[in-house]
C-alpha cells in the first residue's frame, strides 16, 4: 500500500462520519428543518421529565407565550332583562412569558482508530450519533432543573433553572426525611385553582427522596392498598407520582439535602431555537475527528404560582 493510498484509507472513516451528518444539515452546519424536529423529538425521548413538559422548536431567539386566566369569578347573580352592572363584568387576566433562548455549545473529540478497530464497523456512526443525542437530552435536563444565573459553573449561569424560578410558595422540609404529611402541606400550598387531577400532577425530585417515600409507599395495610399499588406502579402520594429525576440535585451532598417540586409538568415550557448546528471537523495531524454543536434554549412556567418548591429535604439517614 503506498502512502498515499495509506492516507485515503485513513480519512474514509472520517469522510463517512462526516457525511453521516453533512447530508442532515445545510451547508454553514445547520440541521435542515425536517431534522431540526427530529432532533427536538430525540432529545424529549431520551430525557425523563422532557416527554412530560411542553417542549418545542421556537423560530426565533426569543418568543413570547400569551397567557389569559380568568382568576376571579365570572357568574354573577341576573335578571331577566337587566343587564350587569358595571362592577360584576369581569375581563380575563392576560400576561406574557417570554422564551430567551440561551447559547451553548460542544465539541466532542474521537479518535481515528476508534472507526477503525471497533466491531461494529460502519455501524459505529449511528451508535455515537443517538448517543450524543441522549447526551445532549440529559445536559439539557440538567441545565433546566439546575440552572442559576449566580452559579459558578458556567453552563448553570446561563439561565435560571425551575427551581431557581419557583418563588412563590415555598415549603421548609426543615432537614427531615419525606414523610406523608410533608407532601401535605406541599399541595395545600398550592393555589386551589391550579389542583389538577392529581394523577397529572408530579413531585419531582432525587432519587433517594422517591427511594425513601416509596418504603413509605409500600406500607400498606389493606388488599385494596395492594390493588391500587398494582395498577400504579411507582410510589405515588394522593395518587400523585413522586418522580426520581437523574440530573436532579444533592444541594449540600455533606448533609444529604434536596429539594422536590410540584407542579403540572405541563406548566413548564421549554423552548429550543429551531437553528440547531452541528458539524464535523479534522484534525489530520492528531488523527482526530471533531464534532461541534451549537443549540439555543430557555425555560420558562406558564405560571409561576402553579408550583411548589419543598426544600432542605433530607436524602437518607
Amino acid at each position: 500500500m503506498t502512502v498515499k493510498d495509506n492516507a485515503e484509507h485513513l480519512r474514509t472513516p472520517m469522510q463517512k462520519a462526516d457525511f453521516t451528518i453533512s447530508h442532515l444539515t445545510t451547508n454553514n452546519g445547520e440541521l435542515l428543518p425536517g431534522k431540526a424536529k427530529k432532533f427536538i423529538q430525540l432529545a424529549i425521548k431520551k430525557a425523563k421529565m422532557f416527554p412530560l413538559m411542553n417542549v418545542y422548536g421556537i423560530a426565533q431567539q426569543k418568543q413570547k407565550l400569551n397567557k389569559i386566566r380568568f382568576a376571579d369569578r365570572v357568574l354573577k347573580a341576573g335578571a331577566s332583562g337587566v343587564a350587569l352592572a358595571q362592577g360584576d363584568r369581569v375581563r380575563p387576566n392576560m400576561s406574557e412569558v417570554e422564551l430567551d433562548s440561551q447559547m451553548f455549545k460542544m465539541e466532542v473529540l474521537i479518535d481515528e482508530e476508534v472507526f477503525e478497530d471497533n466491531i461494529e464497523g460502519p455501524g459505529l456512526r449511528n451508535t455515537i450519533m443517538q448517543m450524543l443525542g441522549g447526551a445532549i437530552a440529559r445536559d439539557m435536563e440538567w441545565i433546566v432543573i439546575n440552572g442559576d444565573t449566580t452559579s459558578t459553573d458556567p453552563a448553570l449561569a446561563k439561565l435560571d433553572g425551575i427551581i431557581q424560578q419557583t418563588t412563590s410558595h415555598t415549603v421548609d422540609a426543615a432537614d427531615t426525611n419525606v414523610t406523608v404529611d410533608m407532601l401535605q402541606s406541599v399541595k395545600t400550598a398550592l393555589p386551589t385553582e391550579y389542583r389538577d387531577d392529581p394523577r397529572d400532577q408530579r413531585f419531582f425530585t432525587n432519587y433517594r427522596v422517591e427511594d425513601e417515600f416509596g418504603k413509605i409507599a409500600a406500607d400498606r395495610a389493606t388488599p385494596l392498598g395492594d390493588k391500587y399499588f398494582d395498577e400504579h406502579p411507582g410510589p405515588r402520594y394522593d395518587m400523585t407520582p413522586v418522580m426520581g429525576i437523574p440530573e436532579w440535585p444533592i444541594t449540600n451532598p455533606t448533609a444529604n439535602r434536596t429539594w422536590a417540586l410540584f407542579t403540572h409538568p405541563k406548566n413548564v415550557h421549554v423552548g429550543i431555537h429551531s437553528k440547531i448546528k452541528l458539524r464535523v471537523t479534522e484534525d489530520e495531524q492528531a488523527g482526530t475527528v471533531i464534532i461541534v454543536g451549537k443549540v439555543r434554549f430557555d425555560c420558562k412556567y406558564e405560571n409561576e404560582d402553579a408550583a411548589v418548591l419543598l426544600y432542605d429535604v433530607k436524602t437518607g439517614a
